[in-house]
């Protein structure tokens, strides 16, 4: 199994903000996140009574015919990872006005997200899953909070929003093993041991 602890995962993350107010009328707050999540995805299990079994990153939902301990049997010829980025950046600003408070935030996002997966689950390369995909949006917000007018509030705004989206998906199938699993008889690979039952 590549010696790698394909149902392990580690999320990293930190959170800045910063509240500016140079006098009673005037507010500004920043905020910066990060996030980071790295570590293999849910596992997909051949057991010899059961189509397919699904393990999902703690293996606290088997299928029937599978166990946890399957996770410590199987044979790849890749590593398995699933990796996310993120980071966002927000400006908020509050003026405070006689009727009301106008309010104004600008944000950015940016995030990635990338995968490899063994789908054969032996030590041949009969069948590969690789994703990837980027997203970064760009979002705008002026809006007004009046005071209170006679026990009546309103509000009232605009936003805007740009969004960009990338996709890559790749399924690499052995040229030998064409179809689905490469098409070959479960029954008789156990028989010639490609899967570790």
């Amino acid at each position: 199994n590549q010696d790698l602890y394909t149902d392990a995962v580690e999320n990293n993350s930190l959170r800045l903000r910063s509240l500016f107010r140079p006098n009673d009328r005037w507010e500004f707050l920043t905020t910066f996140e990060w996030f980071e999540r790295d570590g293999g995805g849910p596992l997909v299990v051949l057991a010899p009574n059961a189509e397919f079994g699904y393990l999902d990153a703690d293996a606290t939902m088997p299928y029937p015919g599978t166990r946890a301990e399957d996770t410590l049997h199987q044979q790849r010829d890749l590593p398995q990872y699933r990796r996310l980025k993120m980071w966002h950046a927000i400006q908020e600003v509050n003026w405070q006005l006689g009727q009301g408070t106008l309010t104004g935030i600008l944000s950015y996002r940016d995030s990635t997200f990338d995968t490899q997966r063994d789908e054969d689950l032996t030590i041949h390369r009969i069948s590969e899953i690789t994703f990837d995909a980027g997203q970064n949006s760009l979002f705008a917000e002026l809006r007004f909070a009046s005071a209170d007018i006679g026990g009546f509030r309103f509000l009232t705004g605009i936003n805007y929003l740009e969004e960009d989206v990338q996709l890559n998906f790749r399924n690499n199938i052995g040229s030998n093993f064409a179809g689905a699993l490469g098409g070959a008889n479960i029954a008789r690979a156990f028989e010639l041991g490609y899967f570790d039952e």
